[in-house]
């Protein structure tokens, strides 16, 4: 990925934190932390992987950038300009999204050539018989008949409904779309199908994406960076080649060493992880990874790691490969180490 390419997205320290109430009267009880110091940059043209388990934020730094919430804090800026700036229709124009289940996305009272008609409609873009013929023309280019315009939702296999909400997204010509398990609730024979028909848009269009996927073969097919993401921050950010190489955090390594391989004769050592990611409502002192960490240090249960570049497209946020504050020894705490 070229690096001297313009930034489309910068996220500097963004949060956001939903009040929890209960009881009678609905006190306020705390707060989850869903996107708790997250730190990003997303170059125009490429694809960025967002990878974590869930409950980690990664849908909710979606709504995020897709100005559908605010944030807490931070900074989030949009071709430079800050997302709060952006009036609705202009960011519709710009941003766009890609659900996960084309089952549940789609209208089924309304025919194909409305459902992709609406943003253009919405948006007012041309006069109404432009933008039917502007439909037909994406519907053809995603792989589909023009006539299927007056087809309804449920008439179409999954992967074509998919191929339906990809021509929805695309109707506006937007700059970025985000990807939210475009692929996740499809059959695996058609999976690598859409995937191809994604990278063939991108480079037709010009196209950004944020791709959020659990499935690491789907990260490695498609995306040119990989953004690891636990309990709210991103604690690694690699290129793909050295994410799938030399992971440098040890979730990273965990989540790599967790996908099965096909080959008997591999030796893979797993690395389990001890217990389940932490409750955002009440996430863990220092680095949010170290309950769980066979590596944990005496000063990870005291200070939060930063996002440090190591090498060239390579950071992490880990003690491990940082020089920790000379006040505090990296002394192995022994009862993580058991």
């Amino acid at each position: 990925m070229n690096d001297s390419k313009p930034t489309i997205l910068h996220i500097e320290q963004l949060q956001k934190h939903y009040p929890v109430r209960g009881g009678l009267f609905g006190t306020r009880q705390g707060l989850v932390r869903a996107v708790n110091g997250l730190d990003l940059n997303l170059r125009q043209g490429e694809t960025m992987g967002l990878v974590g388990e869930s409950g980690c934020g990664k849908s909710t730094l979606a709504r995020l950038v897709l100005g559908l919430e605010a944030p807490t804090a931070g900074t989030l800026l949009l071709k430079s300009k800050p997302l709060h700036q952006w009036d609705q229709p202009e960011l519709r124009r710009t941003v766009q999204m890609i659900f996960q289940d084309p089952y549940s996305s789609l209208n089924p009272r309304w025919k194909i050539g409305s459902i992709i008609r609406e943003p253009l409609d919405i948006l007012g873009q041309g006069p109404a018989s432009e933008r039917k013929d502007k439909a037909a023309r994406i519907l053809e280019r995603v792989g589909l008949r023009p006539d299927d315009l007056a087809r309804y939702p449920h008439e179409f296999s999954g992967g074509q409904r998919q191929r339906v909400a990809i021509a929805r997204a695309l109707a506006p010509e937007p700059e970025l779309v985000v990807c939210d398990e475009p692929v996740s609730a499809l059959d695996v024979s058609i999976r690598a199908q859409v995937l191809n028909l994604l990278h063939e848009l991108q480079q037709d269009f010009g196209l950004t994406y944020l791709f959020i996927s659990h499935d690491l073969s789907v990260i490695g097919h498609l995306c040119d960076r990989v953004a690891v993401m636990y309990l709210g921050r991103i604690v690694e950010l690699a290129s793909k080649q050295n994410f799938f190489i030399a992971p440098l955090h040890p979730y990273a390594r965990a989540l790599l060493t967790a996908v099965p391989v096909a080959d008997p004769t591999a030796t893979i050592r797993p690395m389990p992880l001890r217990g389940d990611l932490p409750s955002p409502l009440n996430p863990p002192q220092g680095c949010s990874f170290h309950p769980r960490c066979p590596h944990c240090m005496e000063i990870c249960t005291r200070e939060t790691p930063l996002l440090q570049k190591k090498t060239t497209g390579h950071s992490v946020a880990c003690w491990l490969h940082q020089s920790p504050p000379t006040s505090h020894s990296p002394t192995p705490n022994r009862r993580n180490d058991k």
